[in-house]
């Protein structure tokens, strides 16, 4: 009786034969319906070769009964559909991860996040990935890349253990290792999918990859010998329609090659499969892996480009495949043209018989030949010539293969004489870049959806730390060692535009330039090389986005409640300070340094009492967090006035002014009294009301030196009236 339940919804073996018939499926669909074609088509063009006679464009092949044409394939397909994939992948961008609030954990998130992206992206090479897997999408209307997580991988952090019946252990443990990650491109053949959706919605996905038989063998010791004996022999599949001169077919005892094919299953999380589905299957008959998607992955993890969609279907079309025809009509008027050269290049002389001139005496040139007067000289016979119309339409077409796919002589580097000027080049370059714009933005999304499936897999799969440093990140030594539960809030990555003029010498120059001429007293020679060499400003711009950051955070607490910590403790006995007590666990303070530009947190601090509901609100609350911003700006107050009574070095170096309210008064002008002023004009100012009396000049000497002054308590700012003494 013919199974009619769900076939992802099945089980061992069931499954693994379901999802096989799947394949066979989808290979039936495309093949009929005249896809494969299209992609052979393409593949062998777009390597110099002929799907029909076998030969290619690496040299001059001969056809037709005699062997007199001259066959002249030169790939303007090629050259075209690279110029169209540079354009359209020229948009420079960087990836952000993003969290949903904005505090100061979640821009330690995001940084992790940006740290793991970098990690596991050098790690599984998604940049190349990512490049062929754009390729694939030009040449075949849809690419694909897959990132896999294999628990294989990593350091590690268990070896094995061997079997030890006395010990009671019949089976040994295997090792244990922190995890990995792969990248992978991929082929419209190589991942199948129902080809009768009506929809760009995949419900599943079934993935081929081709993985050493040994290193499979180790990975699913319960399976080894099946994965020894396997076959490599997939007798007929698409990519043997598609191979291009059998080169990966080439050879003797393919059953006998070391890598062998394993399909991958994924399905989403449905009503009929809750939690989704996860297996690997070698064969109907061994399935090496089975279980939920969401015990691995949130998503699928394969993500899908196209240039553009077929509508009401689940394929995507390219534009390149526009070139095919042309590529053909313009090969047949070359071969035309080669083949008269060839054949009626070389000159034909005429001589009537009976001629006292023979084929040697015209065999050579540089020689006089004499005839017999009365008979007729040899000439030149004029034999048919190539139409100028078979090379101007040659030409047009070659021309035109490049508008179907947006590339103008602009872009191939050989303008029109009539654009002379550098806007009309920069017109038509514009022109050539409007092409691809839809490309560009599915591009976009699609570098957002599979660089989140980096950090999703990380976050479910990472439970060893990983160390920042690694991660290269300037900002990473600021980060503890973190797992994938470290970062749990980060839910999207966004693709940033980048100046493209930061990425070319011309660019970097300029930026630089304009750097010194504003910044003239900040930069040194070593950042104007390293703007050059890197086309960066994160290096210049660092420290203000840490002070920044560090605004923010502070603002974060005050809000919260948290203020300036305690005075520390005094002796009474001799007023030296006591050791603080240690800080109990959890609580924190906002503290203030000499070193801070006390103006600018000053300032930042008063946006936190901006907040109406402080004002209006009378709870406990409110007061605590009006009382930490006031403390805390008076700390700032407290520091300020003695960096500049004591540190006026420090505020140089900082470029910092010092208060004028906490400058000391300038000496009194000469003749005046000891007490600080004119006696006829009155008591003194109340600005000096606090200052020491100066002691009198002697006659004939100068003035005295200022006799020394009481210290300052830096918690309170006034100066200490009498230290107090042993008792």
């Amino acid at each position: 009786m013919e199974d009619l339940s769900y076939f992802a919804a099945r089980t061992g073996t069931d499954l693994a034969k379901a999802i096989l018939e799947k394949k066979t499926l989808y290979e039936r669909f495309v093949e009929s319906s005249g896809l494969l074609r299209i992609w052979r088509l393409m593949h062998w063009r777009y390597f110099g070769a002929n799907p029909e006679t076998g030969n290619t464009n690496h040299e001059v092949n001969r056809a037709g009964a005699e062997g007199e044409l001259h066959l002249l394939d030169m790939n303007h397909l090629r050259a075209d559909v690279t110029l169209w994939l540079t354009l359209a992948f020229s948009q420079r961008t960087e990836m952000e991860p993003q969290v949903a609030v904005d505090d100061y954990e979640a821009e330690l998130e995001v940084r992790r996040a940006r740290a793991i992206l970098s990690y596991f992206g050098e790690q599984a090479g998604i940049e190349e990935a990512e490049k062929l897997a754009g390729e694939f999408a030009g040449v075949y209307g849809v690419g694909y890349i897959l990132r896999l997580w294999d628990r294989t991988r990593g350091e590690l952090t268990q070896a094995p253990i061997e079997a030890d019946p006395a010990a009671g252990l019949e089976q040994g443990a295997p090792e244990m290792r922190t995890g990995g990650m792969e990248g992978h491109a991929l082929t419209p053949m190589d991942v199948f999918h129902d080809c009768h959706s009506r929809s760009m919605l995949r419900r599943w996905n079934i993935v081929r990859l081709y993985k050493p038989r040994h290193d499979l063998a180790v990975k699913y010791p319960q399976h080894a010998e099946r994965i020894i004996n396997a076959s490599a022999d997939e007798g007929k599949d698409t990519l043997n329609h598609v191979d291009i001169m059998k080169i990966a077919r080439f050879g003797d005892g393919r059953s006998a090659r070391d890598e062998v094919p394993v399909y991958y299953f994924f399905h989403e999380d449905s009503p009929a499969v809750p939690g989704g589905k996860f297996a690997v299957i070698l064969d109907g008959e061994t399935v090496l892996e089975e279980e939920r998607l969401d015990a691995t992955y949130r998503t699928m993890p394969v993500k899908r480009l196209v240039a553009a969609e077929i509508h009401r279907t689940p394929f995507g079309f390219s534009p390149a495949w526009g070139l095919l025809a042309p590529q053909e009509a313009q090969q047949s008027l070359s071969t035309i043209g080669l083949s008269n050269a060839r054949t009626f290049g070389l000159g034909i002389i005429v001589s009537p018989k009976g001629a006292d001139v023979d084929h040697q005496s015209v065999a050579d040139g540089l020689k006089l030949v004499e005839y017999t007067p009365g008979l007729e000289a040899p000439k030149p016979l004029q034999m048919p010539q190539t139409p100028a119309e078979v090379y101007a339409f040659r030409n047009a077409l070659i021309s035109e293969m490049g508008t179907l796919v947006g590339v103008n002589s602009v872009v191939r580097g050989d303008p029109e004489a009539s654009l002379k000027s550098g806007s009309a080049l920069a017109l038509v370059q514009a022109q050539a870049v409007q092409f691809s714009n839809d490309f560009q933005a599915n591009i976009v999304v699609w570098k957002e959806k599979h660089h989140m499936d980096t950090i999703t897999i990380a976050q479910m799969n990472m439970s060893e730390q990983l160390e920042p440093q690694i991660a290269g990140d300037y900002a990473a030594a600021l980060l503890k060692p973190f797992s994938g539960k470290d970062f749990k809030r980060v839910k999207r990555v966004k693709m940033k535009g980048v100046n493209p003029m930061s990425r070319t010498l011309a660019g970097k120059v300029q930026i630089a330039d304009t750097l010194v001429e504003r910044f003239s007293n900040v930069l040194t020679p070593g950042d104007y090389m390293r703007v050059i060499e890197t086309g960066s400003v994160d290096y210049l711009t660092r420290g203000e986005t840490q002070r920044r950051k560090m605004l923010d955070r502070e603002n974060e607490l005050l809000a919260a409640g948290f203020g300036p910590p305690p005075p520390a403790p005094v002796d009474p006995m001799t007023g030296q300070p006591l050791p603080a007590p240690p800080m109990p666990k959890g609580v924190k303070y906002v503290s203030a340094l000499i070193t801070d530009d006390h103006r600018a947190h000053v300032i930042k601090h008063l946006e936190v009492l901006d907040n109406p509901a402080l004002r209006e609100g009378t709870s406990a609350d409110a007061q605590r967090v009006v009382d930490a911003v006031l403390s805390h700006i008076e700390e700032h107050e407290q520091l300020a006035i003695l960096a500049t009574q004591t540190r006026m070095a420090l505020l140089e170096l900082t470029n910092q002014p010092p208060l004028q309210s906490a400058l000391p008064l300038p000496p009194p002008p000469a003749g005046a009294d000891a007490g600080g002023g004119d006696s006829s004009k009155g008591p003194p100012s109340p600005s000096s009301a606090g200052e020491p009396a100066k002691q009198p000049t002697p006659a004939g000497g100068g003035e005295l030196p200022r006799q020394p002054q009481m210290p300052v308590n830096p918690s309170t700012g006034q100066r200490v009236e009498e230290v107090p003494g042993p008792v």
